[in-house]
């Protein structure tokens, strides 16, 4: 059995307005081994009962997993706990969604789910991994860089046309005021993080460090900027002059803002110096923090976004056990990313 560290907060028990959750989990090559730390019971053996087990606790409306690459073997489980559970798979990069209300495939990687508070459009993210930008941080400032050059950093990790697309994607939805939630592993930053504020008084996000450059930045990473205010991306974007571009609130920081006090990290958990295909997670004991670079980066990549009709409540990241960044812990955690659940009211329209 997972070992669970209970969990102190906001309860929605109360709310009489309707309510919505969603769970954003990027479970690593399927669930199957191997896991994502060497010195975990879970490396050399599938990670899916614990991965269902998680899923379950919550028993959240809609399910956002990546890397889930036709891992029906989850769905199969879910299902055996409640036969209500529905799944759309395939995604272009091996995003599954599920929920536990009727789910209508709108698009590859988008759904109409129809819950019991009403209909909602949800849609799975997973940018490509690279070009990651504090990668790039890292690797310029070993090469002997004297600081981090925002102008450069942006434009060595841009993903191209995805940002876009993602927006194009549940524009109509948008347009037509059902309520919308965009999430899943970004694989980029958040420009709410790497803000002014964490600048100037936040913790360095890279591990044995070697270098006299922190990592951190005022650094206006794109895909945020993009889904938070498309109005500035309306040239890009190609939707029509005039047309409407109505912007998603980042949910974690509409109520959690403070990126120094709250980082709410999700990439990525710490594993041991034996885990094969991994970089260092930090310098080994006894060696030079040089020898064994690049180490990892800390940084939140696991977002959900919501639409205006969607009012975020609770927003609480599931992870390892002991792990500042983790709002309920688990041991042993089955994946490298932490996951994202949110809780949602409906904002109720204007002739209630």
């Amino acid at each position: 059995m997972l070992q669970v560290e209970p969990v102190t907060g906001p309860s929605l028990e109360t709310e009489s307005n309707p309510q919505l959750s969603v769970l954003a989990f990027n479970i690593l090559t399927s669930g199957n081994p191997p896991g994502p730390d060497a010195a975990s019971p879970l490396y050399r053996t599938s990670r899916q009962e614990r991965i269902v087990e998680i899923i379950l606790e919550y028993s959240p409306d809609v399910v956002l997993l990546q890397e889930g690459h036709h891992a029906q073997g989850i769905h199969s489980l879910l299902r055996k706990a409640d036969p209500d559970w529905r799944m759309q798979d395939g995604g272009d990069r091996g995003q599954m969604i599920l929920a536990r209300h009727h789910l209508e495939q709108i698009g590859e990687n988008s759904a109409r789910v129809e819950t019991p508070s009403g209909p909602v459009v949800v849609h799975n993210v997973h940018w490509e991994p690279y070009p990651y930008g504090p990668y790039e941080c890292q690797k310029r400032l070993l090469e002997g860089a004297p600081s981090i050059d925002a102008k450069e950093i942006l434009a060595a990790s841009d993903k191209g046309e995805i940002y876009a697309r993602t927006y194009r994607d549940i524009h109509p939805a948008l347009l037509a005021g059902v309520p919308v939630v965009v999430g899943g592993d970004f694989n980029e930053p958040s420009h709410l993080d790497w803000s002014g504020d964490y600048l100037r008084s936040g913790p360095d996000r890279w591990l044995s460090n070697p270098t006299e450059v922190p990592l951190k930045a005022l650094i206006s990473w794109k895909g945020s900027r993009l889904l938070s205010n498309p109005g500035e991306f309306s040239e890009e974007l190609q939707l029509g002059a005039g047309v409407a571009l109505p912007p998603l609130v980042d949910s974690f920081r509409a109520v959690r803002p403070s990126a120094v006090t709250d980082p709410g990290n999700t990439w990525t958990p710490a594993y041991s110096a034996e885990t094969v295909d991994r970089r260092f997670y930090r310098a080994r004991v006894g060696h030079q923090a040089s020898e064994d670079q690049p180490t990892a980066v800390l940084d939140r990549i696991d977002m959900i976004y919501a639409s205006a009709e969607l009012i975020p409540r609770e927003v609480l990241v599931l992870g390892d056990s002991g792990d500042p960044s983790t709002d309920r812990g688990y041991t042993p955690w089955p994946s490298d990313h932490r996951a994202v659940l949110a809780r949602f009211t409906l904002r109720p329209s204007p002739d209630e």
